[in-house]
This record gives C-alpha cells, structure tokens and sequence, in this order.
C-alpha cells in the first residue's frame, strides 16, 4: 500500500481524503501504521515519556524492555560511579528477570550484557569480564558499533590477563567487519591495534593503512606521517580527539561512495 500524502501522527493526524476509482475514501479507516517501525499494523497504545503513539505488538514489546532498562540507567551508572559493583550488577538482573518474557529478539538480553562487561571491566574484575564478554558475543550484534565495542572490551581484559596476542587477534577480527556508518568509531580499535602491537614487538600489519587512511578523512584531516604504522595511527587519536567526524552523507558527497573502504 502506498503511503497518501506526507507521514503525520497515528493519534493526532487530520482525517485525510483521497480519490479512488472515482469515491472518496477516508484513510482513517484504513489500518494504522506503527508509529516505531513504520511497516506493521499499528495495534496497541505506547505511552512514555511525553510519547503518546499507536505500536504494533512486535514493537510494544521492544520498547516496554527498553524503557525498563533506560529509565535505571542513571542508577545504575551512579551505583558504578561510587564504586558498588555489585549493586549495579544486581540492578541488571533484575531489570532482565522483570523483563525477560518481553525479550522476543534478544534485545534486552544483548543490552544487559553490554552494560555487564562495562561495569566488570570499570571494575577491573577482568576473569570475570572476560567471561561477560564472551557471554555478550554469543548473542550476537545488530549492528558493526556493538560488535566493535565488544572487542574493545574484550581486548582490554585480554591484554590486563596478560594475553595481548589474543587481544590482539580480537581486534583484527573485529575491524575486518564494516560499516561506513560507523567507520569513525575504528579509531579507537585502531588505537589499541597499534598500542598492542608495539608491545609485542612488531609492527602493525599494513592492511591497516587504508583503514587508517579513511578514518582520517572522515575527521577532515591526512594520516599524520610517523616513524612507523603505529605512530601514525597513535598521533591520529591524539589530533581528531576534540573533532567531529564527517556525517556520512557529508563524506560521500565530498568523497564519492567509491571511496569506501
């Protein structure tokens, strides 16, 4: 069915007429379109938060676990803030247990964990964490950010085991997923690729060069020239720290989308 006229609010919108084989149809009366995915069949009210739309069941229940979990954030970052731990941890399973029968696609579940690893490593319980990171990683991700923020993570713990091969390893794996959306976000996996290797000993594997090389242009500026690969990308963190990168729109049009890497 194609859309008449522009969107507008499920709840508040005008009544709207068209022409349809020659009758005037209401398209009040046709089926409402869920305010959050715009695809399915709009069926039960969503009120939170100064929203007030129509959802479908799908969406209902994705947003009600979400809700739980975002409006105990605070509390749950001041409790990690001072120190309490296991406070915080503890907030986390119950949100999980309140909610788990709405957690249809795992989106709770994957979120818990998440915040589980941040907090384990925040408190340098690293066997621990490492554990909580592998949990989140037989999850799955959604999207490219999550599962480079997992590796970060993960590389951290490895490294603070006494295990940077590993660690390593993991971030390499990690960045040969892509997604131009979030290609400013390698940076910093960047970052601990050249910090790591310089550790070991070795050298930053040049296939990283053109990764390096496109972040840079995403953030406006040239790969800074350094004694080795590893120099480059650190200063690279160090200049773009305080820059905002180039929205994707904005670098295709000056870069042309053949420039993706």
């Amino acid at each position: 069915m194609k859309d008449i006229g522009p969107k507008t609010s499920v709840l508040d919108r005008k009544i709207m007429t068209t022409i349809v084989h020659g009758k005037r149809l209401m398209t009040d009366s046709l089926p409402k379109v869920c305010f959050y995915c715009r695809e399915k069949e709009a069926t039960a009210p969503y009120v939170h938060a100064g929203i007030d739309e129509v959802v479908c069941s799908v969406c209902l229940k994705r947003l009600t676990a979400r809700d739980a979990l975002e409006d105990r954030l605070t509390e749950i970052v001041t409790l990690e803030s001072q120190g309490r731990y296991d406070d915080a941890l503890a907030r986390l399973n119950v949100i999980f247990e309140a909610n788990r029968h709405l957690d249809d696609d795992q989106w709770l579940a994957r979120s818990i964990a998440m915040h589980r690893c941040a907090i384990l490593v925040d408190a340098e319980r690293f066997t621990e964490a490492e554990q909580a990171c592998r949990a989140w990683a037989a999850l799955g991700f959604e999207t490219v950010d999550l599962r480079w923020l997992q590796a970060s993570y993960l590389a951290q713990v490895l490294d603070a085991l006494g295990r940077p091969r590993e660690a390593l390893a993991v971030l390499e794996e990690a960045l040969g997923h892509r997604d131009p959306r979030y290609l400013p976000l390698a940076r910093g996996l960047l970052r601990q690729v050249a910090e790591l290797s310089e550790e070991l000993g070795q050298m930053v594997a040049p296939e990283w060069r053109h990764l390096a090389e496109a972040v840079a242009k995403r953030f406006r500026v040239e790969l800074p020239v350094g004694d080795t690969l590893a120099d480059s990308i650190i200063e690279l963190a160090k200049i773009t720290r305080d820059l905002r990168p180039a929205f994707l729109d904005e670098w295709e049009r000056d870069e042309g989308k053949g420039g993706r890497p």
